[in-house]
């Protein structure tokens, strides 16, 4: 008998059996994962295999949708060029004391934290992501002039650096916004003697940015700034730089505003300062910067107008009385979960507040305040100059049937060829019926605008205008509760800027600087239109009747500001809040401040109601019974065959009859950047991505060209230049097998601080909503389909997706005349065949889950026939996205599944067939369907991460066989025989051990540095 002993085997049976558990355990957890982010995945790390073969079967050219460019190269240098053009149209001259265009060959000295590096334009999916080598100091240098290397060179080796705002996020994060600039202790001897040899002008750039998921600060503490600053004034390093600047003896200097907030520009009058000239342009992208040399040179002539007004004070602003961080308490006084903004300014946005409020000081009207229009405001909205100068003559306005047709002659009176904008303002009858029933009119309006051509010395040209009667509408709420266009005189003028179309009006009016205008108008050129009776305008698209829809929006016991009591606007009255509370917030003042307003119980539960309900779809809506509907049949359809099918096509219910409730599910609850396969009708996958400045695919970090921020594209005033910008980024959408954008983003400038302003147009919802008309045209020319965004009322950051979502309060008459009013341009005039909702509330309800909104209004009253998006959530279930659907809700921009309490009730049977046909509606439509015909052979293809996936998982059960069979080897061993096989192995698993930590540390870093840093400013648009 052997005296050897076999060693125990049950403690050792039971650890190495709980590893294996364990590692199966996580094996599983890490596919089942896998499995819920398949979408993020897949986008992520790309796919094999994919494409589809065409059958053979039809004679066909089956690219619906071709390049009309024979190389790459040659589609980026037309990307180049217009990009050069539209930063060269929208630069605005602000002022011009005859220092500007500089004589070529000029010895220029360029100051300013932003000298050597490119345009400031904000972070998120309207960054720019395209990293060329372009600057300040090359384009200027490209240019013809002389740059002052030792200066340029002390600036980039300073160790200052802007802040970078903020990166995608709720709404809540503090941000980067110092200013930094060099203070001018830190200027060396050597420095200031390099002046003398480039002083022939100092350029000075004065640069701000922007953030998704912030606002600009209101005040700087939080970010070495001071408390009596806001981010949109020079702070005191810049100042003295001006001063320094003057007292070096320069003998010009021109200063560079590069920022989408609109400054606090008085400096530039200040004598202290010695400000010559001075130009404004936001964002310009991958390479339009280059053409700002040009600009300086005289090469381009500016041509750019404002697309806001700009102030001495941006705090004058009525909508400043409400805007930024606020919450509710709840009766107790306790914070709640829940914050709100209230739109107390209602529709005196921008020029319409301030143009409105100096006509009625000039026409003496009772109850105006303490308001003075000069030294309130610096430059008004349209305003911009040239190199040269034009006269306007031969106005005339004719009534043509139910339009307005406007011509004027602009003629260049002065030495240079350029451009000009023809803006044409309206104003309608402020009556007595609209005082009794809070119907508010501005003093002037846009209604149309157009740019000329490029017009030589001495030449001219004719504008004509045509616009529909109907476009001098007004909203009211109270009355008719719809629109009308009231009886009465309506006053027509063509002028460069607001002002001076108010000015004009009155001068028709028989008003003069003797009456306190701040200058004359032109009374040539004021024409009238007369409406003879009180006409309802309640036709919708789809021939019901438009009536109140936002009632439950508006906050009932207070009171909105009107032109009939201007002397609200005096010692803060429109502010909603009624206390304040610290240590809150950390976006506002370095006390974390919020206002505060105590939220009645009605109020707090609807905030919390989930489900069909909290929709507010219609109590009476019936629906057919489930047993009516049918699924998974073989009618022998293929989606390519509905193409060019009327949206009504008997042939849908033929179509969508081939899928299976379970497809209709998953294909509403997971369409974040495209959407998935369906075999069943030979669908293929869809590819969308990020914009608005070009198409950004921020998953795979793959992204095309960058343009010009969308507030540059809308300060040329030039519809056409848009309509090329769309089409150049359809283009790319076909390179890069892109059918769907989110973009472009037509929210409203409500106020100077919003941190997306460099996304969207503008302070003025027509000119907003013509610039996305004609970009929106040209990019679904390309067959890629738009989503407008952010719908609607996302006009600030703070809060956008934290504190409750917040809370957006405005009156009907506002929210359709402001804020609506971009949207319902291009869903009307192009056709958008998208929206994407915003991720704040309108009222108490999400406006991803507001009936009202998506179904009433956007399908209903104008007639939307396309796919309605959430912005970026995830992981919702049950009641949250049973509201999301039953308010019309098409997709859940989400690559992770988020589903229905119960989708087999017949409600939302219903929702998910029409979910499902709108989105093949926009699919079949478009490029996706490139290489399509009946019959062909498509293939979804295998992602590369279920590739890696399948071969770890492969690894690791090899890996616990193998283990399996050392611990049944081990187990037979003797103590003798187990005790050398230890001996022998404990460097071989030390070395393997090593290993494994290495390879985890290494997948946590590139996961946390690489792939997290993407995935959340993927997520949060």
């Amino acid at each position: 008998m052997s005296s050897k002993k076999r060693m125990k085997k049950k403690p050792y049976l039971i650890l190495w059996s709980s590893v294996y558990i364990v590692i199966l355990c996580v094996v599983v957890a890490l596919n089942s994962v896998a499995i819920y982010w398949d979408k993020a995945l897949g986008e992520f790390m790309g796919t094999v295999g994919e494409g589809v073969t065409s059958s053979g079967t039809s004679e066909v050219d089956t690219e619906y949708y071709k390049s009309e460019y024979s190389s790459t190269d040659e589609l980026h240098k037309a990307q180049q060029t217009l990009a050069e053009q539209i930063v060269g149209e929208g630069t605005v001259l602000l002022k011009n004391d005859d220092v500007l265009p500089l004589q070529s060959g000029s010895k220029i000295s360029l100051f300013g934290l932003s000298s050597s590096i490119g345009a400031a334009s904000g972070s998120g999916s309207g960054e720019v992501s395209e990293a060329l080598d372009n600057s300040w100091s090359k384009s200027i240098g490209d240019a013809g002039f002389e740059i002052n290397e030792t200066l340029l060179n002390f600036y980039a080796n300073s160790g200052h650096k802007r802040g970078i705002g903020t990166a995608a996020s709720d709404g809540t994060a503090k941000g980067e916004w110092k200013v930094d600039e060099v203070p001018q202790a830190e200027f060396t001897q050597e420095v200031k003697n390099s002046y003398s040899a480039y002083k022939d002008a100092a350029v000075v750039i004065f640069s701000r940015g922007g953030g998704e998921g912030g606002d600009l600060p209101t005040e700087m503490s939080r970010h070495e700034g001071s408390s009596d600053e806001s981010y949109l004034e020079l702070d005191s390093n810049e100042r003295d730089l001006l001063k320094a600047i003057k007292d070096a003896g320069f003998e010009k200097t021109v200063v560079i505003i590069n920022s989408s907030g609109a400054m606090e520009l008085g400096f530039a009058d200040q004598e202290e300062f010695g400000v010559d000239a001075c130009l404004w342009v936001a964002g310009t992208g991958a390479t339009g910067i280059n053409a700002m040399g040009k600009v300086l040179s005289g090469e381009i002539n500016p041509s750019g107008r404002l697309v806001d007004t700009y102030v001495y004070d941006n705090f004058s602003s009525p909508a400043m009385q409400n805007f930024g961080d606020y919450r509710y308490a709840d009766a107790s006084g306790k914070l709640t979960d829940y914050s709100y903004v209230n739109y107390g300014e209602g529709i005196y946005v921008g020029y319409k507040y301030y143009e409105t409020r100096y006509e009625d000081v000039v026409m003496g009207t009772e109850n105006v305040g303490d308001y003075n229009y000069d030294s309130t405001v610096k430059y008004p909205f349209g305003y911009g100059l040239s190199y040269t100068d034009f006269k306007w003559s031969d106005y005339s306005v004719t009534p043509n049937g139910e339009d307005v047709t406007v011509k004027v002659t602009v003629t260049n009176t002065g030495k240079v060829a350029g451009k000009d904008v023809v803006g044409i303002y309206y104003q309608s009858p402020y009556t007595d019926y609209d005082k009794e029933n809070g119907i508010e009119k501005a003093s002037v309006n846009l209604v149309e605008f157009a740019k000329t051509g490029l017009i030589e010395a001495g030449q001219s040209e004719t504008i004509e205008i045509s616009f529909g009667k109907e476009e001098m509408e007004s909203y009211d709420a109270k009355g008719a509760k719809t629109y009308i266009l009231e009886d009465g005189e309506y006053h027509i003028t063509a002028a460069p800027d607001a002002h001076a179309g108010v000015n004009n009006i009155l001068a028709a009016k028989q008003y003069t600087t003797d009456n306190g205008m701040t200058q004359a108008g032109d009374a040539a050129m004021v024409g009238t239109y007369t409406v003879n009776e009180f006409t309802k305008l309640d036709k919708s698209a789809s021939g019901g009747t438009i009536t109140n829809k936002f009632d439950e929006s508006v906050i009932s016991d207070y009171t909105y500001l009107t032109r009939s009591n201007w002397k609200m606007m005096d010692n803060g009255a429109l502010t909603y809040a009624t206390g304040t509370m610290q240590g809150v917030s950390n976006v506002t003042d370095a006390a974390g401040t919020v206002g505060t307003i105590t939220a009645d119980e009605n109020t707090l539960a609807a905030l919390k109601e989930t489900g069909r309900a909290a929709s507010g779809v219609p109590e009476g809506n019936s629906y057919p019974e489930s047993s009516t509907y049918t699924y998974g049949t073989d009618n022998g359809l293929e989606l390519v065959d509905l193409r060019g099918k009327d949206y009504n096509d008997p042939m849908w219910d033929d179509l969508l009859n081939q899928m299976k409730l379970s497809e209709m599910h998953s294909l509403f609850g997971k369409g974040g950047y495209g959407t998935s396969e369906i075999l069943s009708i030979n669908k293929p996958k869809t590819f969308e991505y990020d914009g608005p400045s070009g198409i950004a695919n921020f998953i795979s970090g793959e992204s095309s060209f960058s343009f010009p921020a969308e507030i540059v594209l809308a300060a040329t005033w030039n519809v056409e230049l848009a309509e090329q910008m769309g089409k150049l980024i359809g283009e790319d959408g076909i390179s890069t097998k892109t059918s769907g954008w989110y973009a472009p983003a037509i929210n409203t400038h409500r106020t100077p601080f919003s941190g997306r302003n460099f996304e969207y147009f503008s302070e003025d919802g027509i000119l907003s909503g013509k610039i996305a008309v004609a970009e929106v045209g040209g990019v679904q020319s390309k067959g890629v389909y738009v989503y407008l965004k952010h719908f609607a009322l996302n006009d600030q950051e703070t809060n956008r997706a934290a504190n409750g979502h917040v809370a957006t309060w405005s009156n009907e008459q506002a929210i359709r005349e402001i804020y609506l009013k971009p949207f319902q341009y291009a869903v009307e005039r192009a056709d958008a065949h998208g929206v994407m909702t915003a991720l704040n509330r309108i009222g108490t309800k999400m406006t991803s889950g507001h009936y009202n909104l998506l179904t009433d209004v956007l399908r209903g009253e104008w007639g939307f026939k396309g796919v309605a998006i959430t912005d970026y959530l995830s992981g919702q279930t049950g009641g949250s996205v049973d509201m999301m659907l039953s308010a019309g809700m098409d997709l859940v921009l989400a690559t992770a599944a988020n589903t229905l309490s119960d989708a087999k009730q017949d409600w939302s049977r219903y929702e998910l067939r029409e979910a499902a046909h709108n989105v093949l509606y926009n699919t079949v439509n478009s490029l996706a369907m490139n290489g399509f015909e009946h019959g062909s052979d498509y293939k979804a293809g295998t992602p590369v991460y279920k590739i890696i996936l399948y071969a770890f998982d492969l690894l690791v059960a090899v890996g616990i066989l193998f283990g399996i069979i050392s611990v049944v080897k081990k187990v037979r061993m003797t103590d003798e025989q187990y005790a050398n096989r230890k001996r022998m192995s404990k460097k071989a698993k030390r070395i393997l051990w090593i290993v494994f930590g290495i390879a985890i540390v290494t997948i946590a870093i590139v996961f946390f540095i690489v792939v997290l840093p993407l995935l959340q400013k993927a997520f949060l648009m």
